[in-house]
């Protein structure tokens, strides 16, 4: 009983990774800072960092449609390739460790600026 079930478990999944999906990157607008991340931002640091002071002037380093090339054309969405490319630069400046990258966009008021963070 176990083995027919894996069995069909396998058949299943390979059906499923076969057939057609979409893109993996779904290139976006990169979006406005929002409102408050931004009044809170200027509150925190009236002089900025810089962080603020890179997305103020060039909005964001990197665009998505500049990533497509690196994506799968079949799979799970992925998360927002300039997001990512943005945070890694953030990480490289700071000599932060993944966690320690991820948990300052999360936290830190200059990283959710820069990034449009998720909401």
């Amino acid at each position: 009983m176990g083995r027919e079930r894996n069995v069909r478990y396998w058949r299943e999944m390979s059906k499923a990774c076969s057939e057609e999906k979409p893109l993996s990157l779904q290139p976006q607008a990169i979006p406005p800072i929002p409102e408050e991340t931004a009044r809170v931002a200027r509150a925190i640091l009236p002089k900025g960092n810089n962080f603020i002071h890179i997305r103020d002037e060039c909005r964001t380093f990197f665009r998505d449609e500049e990533f497509l090339d690196l994506f799968s054309e079949k799979g799970q969405p992925a998360e927002s390739a300039w997001r990512l490319a943005l945070v890694m630069v953030m990480q490289y400046a700071e000599g932060l460790t993944d966690r320690q990258a991820a948990d300052a966009v999360r936290t830190r008021i200059d990283g959710k600026y820069a990034a449009t963070a998720w909401k």
